[in-house]
This record gives structure tokens, C-alpha cells and sequence, in this order.
């Protein structure tokens, strides 16, 4: 058969070409529209016969414009073109009717009358050209196209303002007549055509032949097709660019001219031959390009104006050619056949190059800068090289139907190119490889072109909203909110093209892009996805069956679901990898059911049924040959591409996730790699599937596929929100429903892990984490803490955070770990804020500064990525020889409470989770020593150890709590039910997870001896209720148990669960890991530092101020000796990170810092150390005594450090003390220094009580500073000289002496004695025969350089029933001469109850701070001086009365066999308090080195207001607010004030008035 066309045929083709009207140029009198109004015919019936279209005059520029306007009911439009009138009547359909249509979907319907426009509307566009296509999207969306469908395009194109696109269709029977006339055969040029799927890259230079051959009744066929679509394109204003000759040459033209100058291009994609190029040079050129031009002109007309073609696209060979005399000689080709056209290059992959460039004519010259959107082509070229040139973006690689386009870039990319070009660029275009999915990107991208800057996205959005759905939606807002912020926002690296589908890649172990190109990783959150999916999902009962709506929640789900899939691809990998039959076989069957819902979803839509893509193929050609190429065609494109060879690089980079597609053709694929795996993981030799073979059979085959939608859209989406936001990633349930249904989902090994925990330590490989050996520890499941300690703060942020990745992304249910870590006083990870220790906490009796401590530490944690912090210790040190007395608020319930509250709440307040410990009992151990028993009955643990935790679990409700090491009445509270689970939770309402103490489980076997070895110690403590084992391994042994029935399931069940609630609560499945760049700023920041001072400053107890001996002045030392064991050592307290000088400041550093440049001299010497009796350096310690004017002795003891070696140590973690005096020869050197006649200055550090008779005698001041942080040395010097006034009181008591024990002011009427005969050495007496049982200084005790006085204290009178409130007010004056802080303290008793209660019990407490003559209310909500509210709703009342009198001053110790005088009590006049005064004439006869300042005692206030309580409240009912004795024999009677006393009263005999108002409880005020 002959390839030419007969003369009939060209003369039939070309009439139909001379028939085309005229295209742009022609004058506005001449413009024709009537194209434009055939098209509203076509498309918008209702506004078919009611628009008028009127010529405007031409823009400037040759750029268009239209006006809009409405009259009598008519819609008129002017315009400068038709390609501007079709905008126009776009424009009105999205503005003015909320309509639209697009590639996937129309939102059109009938309107009873047009809307108004009112005003007229102008709208002018800044650019020349708006460009379309790409030469891919012939093939990937056009291959198969009929007329409908062509008519139906270039309407889209024309009404989204197109006025020039790309249009290479039928250039096939062009190449053919010109290879027959250089003497090609037909079976010659069939091997140089491709079939009508593969036309593309044959067009650019990529490869001939593949997909052939193209028989002449096709070309003939889409000959005619082209004259068609170029009739129709004039018609509508749009101008065509055809298919230039640029040298391309089949290779087996040098077969026939072997003298030719044809260059070699080598290969494409590594495996197809790309065509040879003919050098202009060669006369050949001339004549193939003169016979091409001839049948272009022939079959398309001679009014061609621009012509496409590009040398080099995505490689090709210049070797021996002059590349830019090559462009020159080509162009010149292009402008002898057609003057004036333009050669339209494609800004691609390093082209046009600049040399190709230099040969150009620029004004016969556009380049397509298919990189817009990077921004980096044209401005690294000068716009390239000084052409004119395109803005233009590709979307759609392959035709594949992922979601994403960059549309804030594409929105404002054309602006911000106008606005720096030098007047080059000269328009703006799409180049989708296909365009049959993201309207929103093609929509946005033209509408931008009629833009005047850059526009608003959310401008954009709204109007989009209305014309894509018909009416507004909030929800369906929203969801496109986050769309724009993800997969279709802004992107780090521009031109990777969307996010593909895992389900389509070829099966392998390392999958990370589907096609070769592909990208390799997400550039936005997949997160949003689901969540817009949420949002979208809502809108469909307004929505209904809007097509448009369908189309984009079917391909919204089919994305979110495809994201999903790869996640669960990654976890399945990774249990192949550990060996994880297990997890393997639940993932793989995961991932397939994912595939087969993904079938069935995308069967729901017309859009995404392979079937029609086939249907299509199936019926393009004249026969049944050309059709069964077509199919083939079709199914090889979106299969292995070509050509039919295994090493293809091209496979599946026109993937679809199409229904049929994705169940016969992905998920066979990945069935068999699966079977492989599985085999291989059972030991069985299998062949591995061959996958090339398996694509290349169903690309063979025949089988037809459904072209109609089955099945029921919403009802499949909702199957992928629950596949992908199962109920337990559903943020909207509640915590409780989320970990029920995350805990059906989980195995029994899964949830065994749950309850266990690791540690850093164990995959340390110099600093990163060993994830091999985490793994194959893990067992790969998810586990339920980690901690990190001893190691610093940037190690345990990158440790939590490897580990935590590996937890979410590798293991099968991404459960994560909750990071715990200490922080007592601060995070134990080095480089940490160090703040004062707990018992220092407690002295300040401010519970904001431990709340801001709190919140500081919590900003620490978070930098660094931990989540629950095992603080606070709500233990009750009663006990003082135990080391752990430092760890404590102290010795009263309520004071640890309030303390407590004020830690946790904030903690909760920045997302931690805290963990109050150690329930129960665990401050009071048998002899003091660490870890032994308690002893004691119901009525004790009720009363007062239960007290903190029931408070504050009712006021804060902790998500966590530890238990203790220690017996309670014989039963290990680690493996006690009664304690754990029926006090814990069933009466206390504790609602979270119990973390056990470290190795506690493991005691029970070992240390308490209530379980066997080998698994019942585990039985036990889960049975119990602890849910989470630290520190041991016995929970290794559960899965045994249960699988062999010796645990039953429920019990794992319960710890799980509880487990699984806490991580929700926490927000630790939805929040963001730790931001591994800013982190420092935030550790150890200067405000935290600053507070760690306040709280030092605040913690400081005076306990002695001899003669006003403090402050001193340095105007009145010349030297001052500083001496003692903690003089150079800092003192931070157990359970912080390091013991180092050069880690704080002691007090020494601080001294000097604070005398430098005042003239006076520091000495310093050690004197001895803290524990040891070597006294070698008490002559170096006498000697600096003698040079100075006044000794300050730092003594004490030595703390432990957390995890970490340090000198011997007298305090902290089992460190416990069978004496009370202090550690080694201190209080021997304390004694030598006082024979000195020096003034004698004695500061404790400490982080305990010890025995200060001696030192009291023999001091003229004794400070108190409990392990007081980094800034401890500051702080000290600030208080030693006068910057701070102490204010701080004491937490505990101290006893008189060891003897003394037990010690705490809340003791029973009859715990200090009956005979009330005070003995001593040398007068002996009962009940003690030479000593008293009162305290050295009592609880809440403290002194101040000023005083203050007390007065009014009242209440109403009457009598409290059990339903009443007591208010109380007292008003706090400073007499004195300088500002103070003063913490005023409330107390109450019951004078006559059932059973034995307190002597006292404090109640209220505030702290504020005075200047010299200020007075303030306490204790009355009305009142400003009312700051802080601890206190429960447990003990409220009702009812109001008030107390007649007035308290009187608490008599303070009297110091006993002081050598240098002697202190005597005053009391004032009623009402006022008194003064502690030294007798006229004595002390020591030194010089006055103070600052005469005033003192008096003192303490600090909680915030709220006073509730009278005493033991009949602890049972209190709180729903029916009803008051219940906890024990039978408790009566509730009524309740009646008493007196009011101070703590003073029965110190060392001292009695007060008393002060009734009936008889019942009585109340008490301390300073």
C-alpha cells in the first residue's frame, strides 16, 4: 500500500484547512465568536441563546481582556479574542454561578434566570500566552482519544483561557511520506513509528519503533483527528504548535546515506535506541526538511506560527557537532517553510543548552521553562540566556493518579518571575504528563495567568469551594486548609512529582519510589490527609451524589490509604528483617487486605476503572488488528512500559491505582513476594517470583474489565478511615476507648511488652543507638517506657528520639515509648538546670516557686523528648535517720500536699506525666534504714500517709504513681492487692498506670521473700497491680505463664489497658517528636537559673541570731574565715547529675564573688571532711579563724549522686544514719573554732535534721541550707550579708538528739510523756530522766532579720456542725526595718474525739512579703494578702463563727550551757508577739559585725481558705458531701470551735492562754 495520500484526500484536507477563520490577529471587527457561543451551546445549556459577545479593543502587549456585564437579562461579554470571551463565560460560571467543569467531574445544573453582574466586571491578563500539554500527555491521557473526547477538551482548554498548546497529533503521516520519499519501506517506517500509546518520546528523541508498527490506516485516521481538533482549536481561539523538523532521523537512515553527517544519541533511559540526529550542515537536511514541511503544509496549512521539536531532551550525543551552529542552521530551516513562526523549546534537564541558545534568533525564539516551580532555571540562565521564555510547571508524571501540585507556588511563581524578568517572559503554562487527575492544580494554574500580582490561596480556596461543589461546606473548608498545607503546599524540593503509591511499585525489600524517578521520600504529613479525610467525609449528606464531590473524597481516600500503605510496608519489612514470623504474617495480610480495599474503593468511581482506559484502547482502530494493538498498547504503558526486557528501567512509571488494575495486576505481584518471604522465614527453598514475567502476562492477555462504578463509595470510605484512623488513632474518642480498641488489636507478646521497660544503657554504642541489638531485645514490639540516665542532655535526646522512631515507624502497631526520666530537682540529664532539693522546696512554704521550678523542668524535659517525670515524693519523713529524708517536702501531710499539687499541676499544664511516689508508707522504715518495713495499723495509713496521695490524686489526677520497696504491716506493698488495687484504685480513684520502683518486682523474691524465684514474684505484682515493671526482668516470664495457665489474661489485660490510657491521656500518640535543632535554648535557660536562686534564697531557715550577729557588714570586716567540709563543695542533693565544683557555686565562690572589691579578705580552710574522723586539717582551720574578724563554718553532710560515683556519702538513696550527730569530726571542729572567741557564724548543709544542741551553745548564728542547687554558694552569701532576708521554715523537726526519735510536731496528746517533768544531766526528772521529749526546733520554726507582729485574730462565734466552714482572718504587720517575708501558719486541733488525734494539725499556710510597716489579712478570701489556696474540697464545711482574743508569740528554745551568754524569753504585752533578746552585757566582748537588724520568727501560707479538719474527715463522701468515720468506732458527733494556741505552747513547759468558743477542735497559729 502506498503511503501517500491521494490528491483527493489532500485536497479534501486542504478545504477543511482553508476553511479554519482566521486565528488572533484579526482587527476586533473582525473577531469572531461564534466558536465560543457553539461551545456554550455544548457545555452550559442554560446560558445557551443569553450571552452576547461584543470585539474590545486589543490589550496592550497583545495581551486580552474581557468585561462582564448583565442587561435585561442577558449576559454580555467583551472580549479582545476568543480565547478571552471562553475565559469570560468561565469566569462567570465560577464567580457568578458557583459552576464548574474540570477533567474529573462537573458541577453544572439549570438556573431560572442568570445572576446579576453588577457592576460590570474587567479582567485583563498580564501574559501573552497561556500554554497547554506536554508531549507526554498524548500518550498518557490522549492515546486512545475519539472526537467526544477531543471536543470535549479543547472546550476545557478554551473556557481555562488556553491560547496556545501543543498539538503533535498526526505528525505520524507526516514522517511517513517523508521517509517514503528518502526511500524507506513500509516495514522500514513502521520500524521508526511507535504505536499510539508511545508517539511521545518518539516525538522528542527518546525512541522509535517501540509499541509499532503504526499502520497507515491509524495515521490516516488521527491525520484527520488533528485537522479536526486544529478547525476546532481556531475556532476558539487557540493557537496551535505543531511538530518542527529538528534533524531527528531514523538510525537506518545511515544504512541508506553512509556518507550523511548523522551523530549517534545513544541510548535512553539506558535501554532504547534514541533516533540519530541529521546535521543541517548535510544537504540531506534540506531535502528530508523540505519534504516534511511540504506534507505538514499539505495535510495542516501553511498558517503555522509555531513549531515545536527539541534536540538533546534528556540526553543525546553532541560529539562533532557545533551545537550552536546546529540551532542557527535549523531554525533558519523553520523560517524558510514558515516566516515568522517561532521554534518553541522545552526548558527540561540541563536544555536548551546555552550554546544551542547563542544560534537563535530570540524574537523568533520561547522556551518552556518546565521548571518554574523551582525557580532556579531561569534565574541561573539570566532567563535563558536572554530568551523569551514561558513560566510553566509538570504535573501528573506518568499519567499516575496520585494527589499533589505545588499551588502555592504555582499561584505566585508566574508573579514573582514577571516581577524580576527584564520584560522575557511572556507567559504562563501547564505540561501535565497526564491530566486526567488534580483539576484543583490545572484550574488554579490559569486562573493565576488573569491575575494582576500574586494571588491569596485562601482566596482562591473560597471561591473554588462554591464552583467545585455548588454551596460552602466548613467542613470540606477546613479539609482543603489542610490540603494546602500539605499535598498540595509548598515542597523543599521542587520537581519530584507526586507521592506514588507503594501498592504499584515491583515488589522488593527496599522499595522507595515506584517508578525509577520517583520521589523517595514525603515532602508533607500524611497526617493531614487523614484528618482532611475526616473533614471531608462529614460533608456528604450535603454533598450527595455531586460527582465532583465523589471524584475528590474517592481520591482523597485512595491517597490517605496508599500513604497508609506504605507504612505498613516499611513495619512488614522490618519483621522479615528481625525474624518476626509473627508480625510478619499480621503485617503482610495487613497490607494485602489494604490492596484489595483499595480495588474496591477506587471500583466505586468512573475515574479509576482500568476498564474504561481498556475500552478505549479496544476500540481505537478501523480493525481488529489495529485494536488488539491498541490494548496491547494500552496495558503494556501502564505496566512494565517497555521495552520487553527484565532490566527495563521505565517499569511502572505510568502506574495507575485503578480498580482491576490493582487486584489482578499489583496484588498478585505482591502475594507472591510475600509467599516468598514467608517461605524463607519457615526455611523452604522457593524460586524467587519473576516478577518481569508476571507483568508481561497480564499485559498479553485479554481479559475485559468493568467500565461502569459498583459498589457504594461512602461505605468503602469508611472502611479506609477505619484501616487507616482505626478507633484508637482517633483523636476525638476519649483516651479510655482509644487503648480498648488499640488493646483488642494486640497479641499477647505485644502486650506483655507493654508492660516492660528499657534502658538506654543497654544499645549505648558511643552515643547512638545500637538499633540491631534494640531490636533483637524488643523482640521488635512496642514497648512501655525507656529511660536514659547517666548521660547528658543531648545523648538523651537523640537516644529517646532513635528509639521512639523505631517504636512508631517499626514495630506493627507504632505504639511509642513513654521516655521517663528522674526529676526531683530538676532533669538527672547533664547540663540541666539543678535546682534546690525537695526538703529545700518544702522550707520555703511557697508552693508557686516549686510550681515554677515545675514548669521549668517540664520545658527541659520536653526539649529533650521525655514525657514522664518520676517525681513528686509524697513521703512523710518521719524517720530521720533514713537518707532519703532529703527527697521530701517534709514531715506534714499537708504541706507535702499542697507541695505536691503545685509541682504536678504544672507539670500536667505543659503535657507531663507525673508519678507521685512511693505508695505507701515508704517515709517511716524500721530503724531508719532504706527499703525495711513499716509498721503501723489501718488507721495510720488512712490518716496520714494515704493523706497526700488522696488528696492529690482527687485534685490533679496524676496518670501515674510508683510504688514503694517497703512492707506495710508484714504485706510487700509491691505485691499487695489490697494496697494496690483495692486503696490505689478502688478507693482512691487513681486512674492511671502503675511504674514500679526500680527492681521492686524482683525484691519480692529476693528480698521480701514472698514469692518463689522464677516467675511468681511477676505473678504476683501483676496480679496486684502493678502494671509496668522497671529495673528487673520477672515480666520476661508472663507469656509463659499465661500460655501454661498460671496467669490469667485479664490481669494482662488490666496493666495494659491502663498502660495504653496513659499514652493516650498523655498525648503521646498524637504530639510531635522532640525539635532536635532548638532544643538548647530551652535547657538550662537563664530564667530557670534565676529561679533555682529564688528558691535557695527562700529555703534558708534562720535557726540562731545571737546579739543580730547577721547580716554582717562588709563595712565592718576587714576578714571573715570561711571553714568547713561543704565551705568548697557544692551539696545538690540525691537524684541530681553531678557532684562538680565547676557545676554550681559553693558557698566559698560565692563569698569571694560577693566581697569582691569591698577590701575584705577571705580565708579559707577545709578544716575536715564530711564523714571522716581525720582531724589533720583542724590547724590549718584554727589558724584562718584567727586571722579573721568572723567564722562561718559550712557543715553537713555529703549527698549521695544519682547513678554515678562520688565520695562516700551520708545522705540521700541508702545512705541511711544510725546516729544523728553530724557525720565525722565536724562538731569537734565547730568546738575548736569556738575556743577561738571568735564570732561564730554555723551554716548546715544539709539535706536532714541533725543534732544542734551543741552547735547552738556554741554558735552565735545557725543558718540552715538545705541542699539548695546550683545557685546554693550565691544564695548563702546573699542571705550571710544582708542582700536576702531568710525566710524559710522548717519541713521536719529537729530532735534534741538521736535518742529523741521519732520527732514531728503532729504527734498524739500522749507521745511526750504524761508526767511532764523535764529532766536534765544535771537535774533529773520524768518522763525522760535527763532530757525532754520536745524538739531543738519544731516544725514550721524560722527566724527573720525583722519582726512582725500578729493581731486580730478571729472567727464567728457559734458552734460547727459537720456540714459548716470556719473562715478565719488575722492581720500580719512588719515592725520591724526591713522588708521581710513572713509565712503565717494555721493550725487545728480536736479537743475531745473519739479516738487519739493530733496535738496539732496544720491546716492553712500563706507566705508574703512585707515592707517595713505594711499590714495584710491572712486567710480571708476576700482578702488581697491571700495568695495561695492548698487545701481540699475533702475537708470543706459550711457555716460561718468567729473566735474571740487574741494568740500570743510561741515561746522559742531557750539554748542550754551557753558560754557566751545566754538567751532569755520575752513575752509582750497581750496580743503582741515578742522577742527573742540576748541579756544586756553578755556575749562575747568582740566588736559589732552586723547590721543590727531586727528578727523574729516566722513561716509560709497555702492558697485556700482554712477548713477546720481533724480525723473525722478522712471518709468523707464526696458526692453525697457528707462527713463518714473511716472506723466503726469513730463517732462523727458534732463539731465545735475550741481554743486557739500557737505552737509555742508545751515547748520546754511554756504555756499559753487559751482562747474558747465552745469545746471541740481546737485552732492553732504558728511563725
Amino acid at each position: 500500500m502506498s503511503l501517500r495520500l491521494t490528491s483527493l484526500c489532500r485536497a479534501v484536507l486542504l478545504t477543511l484547512f482553508l476553511s479554519f477563520p482566521a486565528l488572533a490577529g484579526a482587527s476586533p471587527e473582525r473577531t469572531d465568536f461564534s466558536g465560543v457561543a457553539r461551545l456554550v451551546e455544548r457545555r452550559i445549556p442554560f446560558l445557551a441563546g443569553k450571552v452576547d459577545f461584543r470585539p474590545a479593543p486589543a490589550a496592550a502587549e497583545n495581551s486580552d481582556a474581557f468585561t462582564l456585564a448583565t442587561r435585561r437579562g442577558r449576559l454580555t461579554i467583551e472580549a479582545t479574542s476568543p480565547s478571552a470571551a471562553a475565559t469570560a463565560v468561565n469566569y462567570y460560571l465560577n464567580h457568578f454561578c458557583g459552576m464548574s467543569l474540570s477533567h474529573n467531574g462537573d458541577n453544572l445544573h439549570d438556573l431560572p434566570s442568570l445572576p446579576e453582574v453588577a457592576p460590570s466586571v474587567t479582567v485583563r491578563s498580564p501574559f501573552r500566552y497561556r500554554y497547554a500539554l506536554n508531549y507526554c500527555t498524548y500518550n498518557y491521557t490522549y492515546s486512545f482519544y475519539d472526537w467526544n473526547d477531543w471536543e470535549r477538551e479543547l472546550d476545557w482548554m478554551a473556557l481555562n483561557g488556553v491560547n496556545l498548546m501543543l498539538a503533535p497529533l498526526g505528525t505520524e503521516l507526516v514522517w511517513a511520506q517523508t521517509l517514503e520519499d528518502a526511500g524507506f519501506t513500509e516495514e522500514e517506517i513502521g520500524d521508526f513509528i511507535p504505536g499510539p500509546a508511545f508517539t511521545a518520546w518518539w516525538l522528542m528523541g527518546n525512541l522509535e519503533g517501540w509499541g509499532g508498527p503504526m499502520s497507515r490506516g491509524m495515521m490516516e485516521n488521527r491525520a484527520r483527528m488533528q485537522q479536526r481538533i486544529l478547525a476546532r482549536m481556531a475556532e476558539l481561539g487557540i493557537e496551535p504548535v505543531l511538530q518542527g523538523f529538528w534533524g531527528m532521523v531514523p538510525n537506518k537512515l545511515r544504512e541508506k546515506y553512509p556518507d550523511a553527517r548523522i551523530v549517534d544519541q545513544g541510548l535512553w533511559g539506558r535501554i532504547f535506541p534514541r533516533p540519530a540526529i541529521l546535521l543541517p550542515e548535510d544537504p540531506l537536511f534540506d531535502r528530508m526538511s523540505d519534504r516534511y514541511y511540504s506534507v505538514l503544509r499539505e495535510l495542516y496549512g501553511d498558517s503555522v506560527k509555531y513549531l515545536g521539536g527539541d534536540l538533546f531532551h534528556e540526553g543525546g550525543d553532541t560529539t562533532g557537532m557545533h551545537v550552536t551552529r546546529t540551532a542557527s542552521m535549523i531554525q533558519a530551516s523553520m523560517q524558510r517553510h514558515f516566516p515568522g513562526s517561532k521554534w518553541m523549546l522545552q526548558g527540561w534537564s540541563g536544555n536548551p543548552k546555552k550554546e544551542l541558545l547563542a544560534g537563535l534568533d530570540p524574537a523568533l525564539t520561547v522556551v518552556i521553562d518546565l521548571f518554574g516551580e523551582s525557580g532556579s532555571t531561569w534565574r541561573n540562565t539570566g532567563e535563558f540566556y536572554g530568551s523569551p521564555w514561558i513560566w510553566a510547571t509538570v504535573n501528573h508524571f506518568g499519567g499516575k493518579t496520585d494527589m499533589g501540585g505545588q499551588l502555592p507556588v504555582i499561584l505566585a511563581g508566574p508573579h514573582e518571575a514577571r516581577s524580576e524578568s527584564k520584560k522575557l517572559l511572556c507567559g504562563v503554562g501547564i505540561l501535565p504528563e497526564g491530566i486526567a487527575a488534580n483539576p484543583v492544580v490545572y484550574d488554579w494554574a490559569l486562573k493565576t495567568a488573569w491575575e494582576p500580582g500574586a494571588p491569596d490561596p485562601d482566596d482562591y480556596l473560597r471561591r473554588y469551594i462554591v464552583y467545585r461543589y455548588g454551596t460552602w461546606n466548613d467542613h470540606v473548608y477546613e479539609a482543603w486548609r489542610l490540603l494546602l498545607g500539605s499535598v498540595y503546599g509548598e515542597f523543599a524540593i521542587k520537581g519530584e512529582g507526586t507521592f506514588e503509591s507503594i501498592f504499584c511499585a515491583r515488589p522488593g525489600l527496599d522499595v522507595t519510589s515506584v517508578s525509577t524517578w520517583g520521589p523517595k521520600r514525603f515532602q508533607y504529613d500524611p497526617a493531614k490527609l487523614v484528618d482532611a479525610l475526616v473533614l471531608f467525609r462529614k460533608a456528604a449528606e450535603q454533598y450527595g451524589n455531586s460527582p465532583t464531590y465523589r471524584y475528590d473524597l474517592a481520591d482523597l481516600a485512595r491517597q490517605v490509604l496508599a500513604n497508609h500503605a506504605r507504612d505498613i510496608y516499611r513495619r512488614t519489612v522490618k519483621a522479615y528483617r528481625r525474624g518476626d514470623r509473627e508480625g510478619f504474617g499480621l503485617l503482610s495480610a495487613d497490607f494485602l487486605a489494604l490492596l484489595g480495599l483499595q480495588d474496591r474503593l477506587t471500583g466505586t468511581q468512573p475515574d479509576f476503572l482500568l476498564g474504561r482506559w481498556l475500552d478505549k484502547a479496544l476500540h481505537y482502530g478501523d480493525n481488529e488488528q489495529e485494536r488488539r494493538q491498541s490494548l496491547k498498547n494500552a496495558k503494556t504503558q501502564i505496566t512494565y512500559w517497555g521495552p520487553a526486557d527484565p532490566n527495563t528501567r521505565v517499569h511502572d512509571y505510568a502506574n495507575k491505582e485503578w480498580s482491576g488494575l490493582l487486584a489482578d495486576y499489583y496484588l498478585p505481584r505482591w502475594k507472591a513476594f510475600f509467599d516468598y518471604l514467608s517461605a524463607d522465614m519457615e526455611g523452604r527453598k522457593v524460586p524467587e517470583p519473576d516478577y518481569f514475567g508476571m507483568e508481561k502476562a497480564w499485559a498479553d492477555s485479554g481479559k475485559e474489565y468493568p467500565t461502569e462504578p459498583r459498589g457504594e463509595l461512602l461505605t468503602e470510605v469508611d472502611s479506609v478511615l477505619l484501616a487507616v484512623r482505626p478507633p484508637y488513632k482517633d483523636r476525638s474518642l476519649t483516651p479510655r476507648k482509644r487503648a480498648e480498641d488499640l488493646l483488642g488489636r494486640m497479641t499477647l507478646r505485644e502486650k506483655i511488652a507493654q508492660m516492660r521497660h528499657i534502658h538506654f544503657k543497654h544499645y549505648d554504642n558511643e552515643g547512638e543507638v545500637d538499633l540491631e541489638k534494640l531490636v533483637s531485645s524488643t523482640g521488635g514490639v512496642g514497648w512501655g517506657c525507656a529511660e536514659a540516665f547517666p548521660y547528658s542532655s543531648g545523648q538523651y535526646m537523640k537516644a529517646m528520639r532513635q528509639i521512639q522512631v523505631y517504636m512508631r515507624s517499626d514495630t506493627r502497631l507504632g505504639i511509642p515509648v513513654i521516655p521517663v526520666m528522674e526529676g526531683l530537682h530538676g532533669v538527672v540529664q547533664d547540663g540541666s538546670t539543678i535546682f534546690p532539693q525537695a526538703i529545700a522546696q518544702g522550707a520555703t512554704f511557697n508552693p508557686r516557686l516549686v510550681g515554677g521550678m515545675a514548669s521549668h523542668i517540664a520545658d527541659e524535659m520536653e526539649a529533650i523528648g521525655a514525657k514522664q517525670v518520676l517525681a513528686p515524693v509524697l513521703d512523710i519523713a518521719r524517720e530521720l535517720r533514713w537518707g532519703r529524708v532529703e527527697e521530701t517536702f517534709g514531715e506534714d501531710p499537708h504541706l507535702i500536699s499542697c507541695m505536691g499539687a503545685a509541682y504536678m499541676k504544672a507539670m500536667h499544664a505543659k503535657g507531663m506525666i507525673t508519678t507521685p511516689k512511693h505508695f505507701v508508707a515508704h517515709g517511716t522504715p524500721t530503724a531508719g534504714l532504706n527499703l525495711a518495713s513499716v509498721k503501723g495499723g489501718k488507721r495510720e495509713l488512712m490518716s496520714l500517709y494515704v493523706k497526700p496521695f488522696r488528696e492529690l490524686i482527687a485534685a490533679t489526677k496524676p496518670l501515674s504513681a510508683m510504688n514503694c520497696y517497703s512492707s506495710y504491716d508484714d504485706e510487700a506493698v509491691t505485691g499487695s492487692k489490697s494496697l494496690m488495687t483495692g486503696l490505689l484504685r478502688d478507693s482512691l480513684g487513681f486512674r492511671g498506670y502503675v511504674y514500679s520502683d526500680w527492681g521492686s518486682v524482683r525484691m519480692l523474691s529476693h528480698f521480701h521473700r514472698v514469692a518463689a524465684p522464677g516467675g511468681a514474684a511477676a505473678r504476683m505484682a501483676i496480679e496486684a497491680g502493678i502494671d509496668l515493671e522497671a529495673g528487673s526482668e520477672e515480666y520476661r516470664h508472663a507469656e509463659q505463664m499465661v500460655r501454661e495457665g498460671f496467669l490469667d489474661e485479664k490481669y494482662i489485660d488490666r496493666a495494659v489497658g491502663n498502660i495504653l490510657f496513659v499514652k493516650f491521656a498523655s498525648g503521646l500518640f498524637d504530639e510531635e517528636p522532640a525539635d532536635t535543632l532548638g532544643w538548647r535554648r530551652k535547657i538550662h535557660a537563664p530564667e530557670a537559673v534565676r529561679l533555682a536562686r529564688q528558691i535557695a534564697d527562700e529555703s534558708a531557715v534562720l535557726l540562731e541570731n545571737r546579739n543580730g550577729v547577721l547580716p554582717l557588714s562588709p563595712g565592718k570586716l576587714r576578714s571573715v574565715a570561711v571553714i568547713g567540709p561543704n565551705a568548697d563543695r557544692v551539696q545538690f542533693g540525691d537524684y541530681s547529675w553531678s557532684a562538680e565544683k565547676d557545676k554550681g557555686i559553693t558557698p566559698l565562690r560565692g563569698i569571694r564573688e560577693y566581697l569582691a572589691g569591698s577590701g575584705v579578705r577571705v580565708n579559707h580552710a577545709e578544716g575536715c571532711d564530711p564523714y571522716s574522723q581525720d582531724k589533720s586539717g583542724f590547724g590549718e582551720a584554727l589558724k584562718a579563724a584567727r586571722r579573721s574578724d568572723v567564722v562561718v563554718v559550712f557543715v553537713g553532710s555529703q549527698s549521695a549522686i544519682l547513678a554515678r560515683a562520688s565520695e562516700p556519702a551520708t545522705s540521700g538513696e541508702g545512705y541511711d544514719l544510725t546516729s544523728l550527730r553530724l557525720p565525722g569530726v565536724q562538731e569537734e571542729l565547730v568546738e575548736e573554732l569556738a575556743r577561738t572567741g571568735k564570732p561564730m557564724i554555723v551554716v548546715l548543709v544539709t539535706g536532714k535534721p541533725f543534732e544542734l544542741a551543741r552547735i547552738r551553745e556554741l554558735a552565735d548564728a545557725v543558718l540552715v541550707q538545705w541542699y539548695a542547687g546550683e545557685e546554693a554558694g550565691a544564695s548563702v552569701a546573699g542571705i550571710l550579708f544582708g542582700k536576702t532576708n531568710p525566710s524559710g521554715r522548717l519541713p521536719v523537726s529537729f530532735p534534741q538528739s538521736t535518742g529523741h526519735l521519732p520527732c514531728y510536731y503532729n504527734h498524739l496528746s500522749t507521745d511526750k510523756g504524761y508526767y511532764n517533768k523535764k529532766g536534765s544531766p544535771d537535774s533529773p526528772g520524768r518522763d525522760y530522766v535527763f532530757s525532754d521529749p520536745e524538739p531543738l526546733y519544731p516544725f514550721g520554726y524560722g527566724l527573720s532579720y525583722t519582726r512582725f507582729e500578729y493581731s486580730g485574730m478571729e472567727t464567728v462565734s457559734g458552734e460547727l456542725s459537720a456540714t459548716d466552714t470556719l473562715r478565719v482572718n488575722v492581720r500580719v504587720k512588719n515592725t520591724g526595718s526591713r522588708a521581710g517575708s513572713e509565712v503565717v501558719q494555721l493550725y487545728v486541733r480536736d479537743l475531745i474525739s473519739s479516738v487519739a488525734t493530733p496535738v496539732r494539725q496544720l491546716h492553712a499556710f500563706d507566705k508574703v512579703e512585707l515592707n517595713p510597716g505594711e499590714e495584710r489579712s491572712f486567710f480571708d478570701p476576700r482578702s488581697a494578702a491571700f495568695p495561695v489556696r492548698c487545701g481540699h474540697a475533702a475537708h470543706r464545711r459550711t457555716g460561718r463563727f468567729r473566735v474571740a482574743g487574741r494568740s500570743l508569740l510561741p515561746r522559742h528554745p531557750a539554748p542550754r550551757h551557753s558560754n557566751r551568754g545566754r538567751l532569755y524569753r520575752h513575752s509582750g504585752p497581750k496580743g503582741d508577739w515578742g522577742e527573742s533578746r540576748r541579756r544586756p552585757g553578755a556575749g562575747s566582748g568582740g566588736r559589732d559585725f552586723g547590721n543590727g537588724a531586727q528578727r523574729a520568727g516566722s513561716g509560709h501560707a497555702g492558697r485556700q481558705g482554712l477548713r477546720c479538719i481533724g480525723s473525722r474527715t478522712c471518709g468523707r463522701d464526696r458526692q453525697t458531701r457528707k462527713i463518714h468515720p473511716p472506723y466503726p468506732d469513730q463517732r462523727p458527733g458534732r463539731l465545735r470551735t475550741g481554743r486557739l494556741r500557737t505552737p509555742g505552747d508545751r515547748r520546754h513547759g511554756g504555756r499559753q492562754p487559751r482562747h474558747r468558743v465552745g469545746t471541740g477542735h481546737e485552732l492553732t497559729q504558728n511563725h
